[in-house]
Formats: structure tokens, sequence, C-alpha cells
């Protein structure tokens, strides 16, 4: 979020970058650690953040790689289906605790 706010605010446009790549660092370390805490409504909200911040900045090879990753974060979870009493596949994960 702060990556955006730089991007279009004249005075800290320069540190855009940096919060940028802060972002990246800590939702890869966060992925990476080796536990499934990282699935949840939060770290997809930052892919998402993330991935708008490198369109606009027009690194688009990232921009559609973090996509992919909140797109598939978001379909772990399960929002891409309607809501309903029943599932139609079974779940892998535990249900989304948010």
């Amino acid at each position: 979020m702060w990556a955006l706010a730089a991007s279009v605010t004249e005075n800290y446009r320069s540190l855009g970058s940096h919060f940028h790549a802060r972002a990246r660092k800590y939702a890869n370390a966060d992925e990476t650690a080796g536990r499934q805490k990282f699935i949840n409504i939060r770290h997809a909200q930052a892919w998402i953040l993330i991935g708008i911040y490198e369109f606009k900045m027009m690194m688009f090879p990232n921009a559609w790689l973090t996509t992919g990753r909140a797109t598939r974060l978001t379909q772990m979870l399960g929002f891409h289906r309607l809501d309903g009493l029943g599932l139609d596949v079974k779940q892998s994960l535990p249900t989304p605790t948010d």
C-alpha cells in the first residue's frame, strides 16, 4: 500500500521502489517459511497490491507472475466459488479463518 501511495505522491515517489522491494521480500519470506499460514486473505491482498504497483510501474513480467500468484492463493481459499450450502469439490485445505 505504501508503494502505491508513494507512486502518486510527488514528495515520496523515490521511495516507491524501496517499499515495493520490502513488500516482496516480506511476502516471499512468509511464503517460503514452510508452513501453510500464508494461505489467507491478507497475503492474497498483499500480492494483489504488489501486482497493481508492478503494472503501474510497467514491470509487466513481474506483474503477471505476481498476479498469477495472487490468483492461485484466492483459488486455494475458494473465493472463485459461488456461495451455497454444499461444496462441489473436496476441500484439500482447512476452512479459512477470515
